[in-house]
């Protein structure tokens, strides 16, 4: 991607940049923003560009939210959460990227389906490609129906025996792989409403390294936990573990897990209308387990960045993507309720099933040389709860409801209010410069 001057004109305005005066050291700030993942970052870099003191809170010790690039493990980056900036040629974070000279991957992981023993490029299994286009098909012909239904009662047409093996993993793909929740919670509507994720591409230091870099001058206090929000005399307060901070307005960026666990307690109250859309989303779950080996084993033969999807009998399906910008790791992902399951299991269990799975694909010897794993926990992880939102059948109208400021002076933004953007990183970010703009209007009036 060439970056044209007026291209790097507009990337430039997104880069973070310190404010003239410390907050710290003016006592309380204009704006305080909870959560310190990209919709934070870039909700607080449009406020101090607008003139504004700002403090961001962070409940974990570290920033980044559900993007985080893990280089102690393995000794090469893993990405923990997020990896891909998807649709990349649309996407302001590529820029940046190439701006912070971050490297990116040229091209989409190369698919491979394995079946009966046997390995296949994506493009030369006419038969998958059927089944593919056939349930997309159904899914979007049903979302353009007045009503919305789960995805489970949609039934696809009848194909050809050998498309009809790979339903299944065509399931798998749409739903628990990629919304993170099975067929029977997946909303038709909220599916379809997602914008194309083509193009995608992996960075090579890590997508959570490059929004930590975003985020270079912007004041964010770490092991701060939000535990109220207030709002009272024009004022709102927040009160964490570590003391109360009062602002003119403020920015919650927690996850819809959080919100709808009742960590942070709002004052006033919730209003029916944004209860309502709260309980209409769900988090749903993408999970990791990353293995390395050691060179030799057979996996990492295989071409940098291939995603190897396997043919299954039922929607609780996984795929393996094999070294990641040539580093020597195989990670298995698992989504929905597969992904919720080993979520209550401890790492151990969670390696041992993706070297099962690996030796099914690959043979008794798929993980020899077998040197270190690690598994994801974001469903466990108090902060997030999960991986991003998804909503419930009947319920696609909810994430449109979140964007009522509560009491005025308290905005909602993340994944779950990206719109059409949703569950991506640079949804999150979008959402994050828009709730800043409308707090810079509300503070002008």
């Amino acid at each position: 991607m060439n970056i044209t001057r007026r291209q790097l004109g507009g990337f430039a305005a997104l880069l973070p940049f310190s404010s003239a005066v410390s907050p710290a050291a003016t006592g309380d700030p204009d704006v305080v923003i909870v959560g310190a993942g990209a919709a934070g970052i870039a909700a607080a870099k449009t406020l101090i560009d607008g003139g504004r003191r700002v403090q961001v809170i962070e409940a974990a010790a570290r920033i980044g939210g559900r993007c985080y690039t893990d280089r102690a493990t393995f000794g090469v980056p893993f990405d923990r959460g997020a990896a891909w900036i998807r649709s990349s040629t649309r996407n302001a974070l590529t820029g940046l990227a190439r701006l912070y000279s971050f490297d990116l991957g040229t091209r989409d992981a190369n698919e491979m389906l394995f079946a009966n023993g046997a390995l296949h490029a994506r493009a030369s299994n006419p038969a998958f490609e059927r089944a593919f286009f056939a349930y997309s098909d159904a899914l979007a012909h049903a979302a353009d129906e007045d009503g919305d239904v789960a995805a489970s009662e949609i039934a696809p047409p009848v194909l050809d025996d050998d498309a009809r093996a790979w339903m299944a993993t065509v399931a798998a793909a749409l739903g628990p792989l990629d919304m993170g929740v099975d067929l029977n919670k997946l909303s038709a509507k909220d599916w379809f409403q997602r914008d194309e994720n083509e193009a995608d591409r992996l960075v090579r230091q890590g997508l959570g390294t490059l929004v930590a870099r975003l985020a270079a001058n912007i004041p964010i206090a770490v092991n701060t936990r939000a535990r109220r929000v207030s709002v009272g005399q024009g004022r709102v307060r927040v009160e964490t573990e570590r003391g109360t901070i009062s602002a003119k307005a403020a920015i919650v960026t927690a996850s819809i897990g959080v919100l709808t666990s009742g960590a942070i307690a709002f004052d006033p109250g919730l209003d029916a209308s944004m209860l309502g859309a709260l309980s209409g989303l769900q988090m749903g779950l993408q999970s990791k387990i990353a293995l390395r080996f050691a060179p030799g084993n057979p996996a990492l033969a295989y071409p940098d960045d291939t995603s190897i999807v396997p043919q299954v009998r039922d929607e609780r399906g996984h795929s393996f993507l094999v070294r990641p910008f040539g580093a020597p790791l195989v990670i298995c992902l698992t989504g929905g309720s597969l992904a919720w399951d080993l979520s209550t299991q401890v790492e151990s269990t969670n390696v041992g099933f993706a070297r099962e799975r690996l030796r099914a694909l690959l043979g008794s010897k798929a993980d020899q040389g077998f040197t270190a794993g690690a598994a994801t926990d974001w469903g466990t992880n108090p902060n997030t709860l999960g991986a991003f939102a998804a909503a419930l059948p009947g319920q696609w109208k909810a994430r449109a409801a979140l964007a009522a400021p509560i009491g005025e002076r308290v905005f909602l933004a993340g994944e779950a209010l990206a719109g059409k953007n949703k569950q991506t990183v640079h949804g999150a970010h979008e959402s994050g410069l828009r709730a800043g703009r409308r707090v810079l209007q509300l503070l002008k009036s």
